[in-house]
């Protein structure tokens, strides 16, 4: 796992960390000293290596726009299937998808 701190703010340095795929993890408040005056630090971490394959995901069944970014992504839709959205608190119709490499 690849860890940067960013004292703030730093919009070029925060910009820069995500286009390389690092993800926030938290902010510190005012720890870092830094032009005579305590600044909030982002923490960020990536993982290094190789990423585990992921071949499953789902779709909500009646949202295409979901389901056409995952079939221009290389997955293809494998039957429907009922799940539970807890946000929600009740079942509802999903897509299992599968991406065949």
């Amino acid at each position: 796992m690849a860890c940067a701190g960013i004292s703030l703010p730093n919009p070029a340095s925060e910009a820069l960390h995500r286009s390389f795929g690092f993800v926030d993890v938290g902010v510190y408040r005012r720890i870092g000293w830094k032009q005579d005056r305590w600044h909030d630090v982002l923490w960020l971490q990536r993982p290094l290596g190789v990423a585990e394959r992921h071949d499953g995901e789902r779709a909500a069944d009646g949202n295409p726009g979901s389901l056409r970014v995952m079939e221009k992504s290389g997955f293809t839709v494998v039957g429907p299937d009922v799940g539970y959205a807890a946000g929600r608190g009740e079942d509802v119709s999903e897509l299992p998808l599968r991406r065949d490499m």
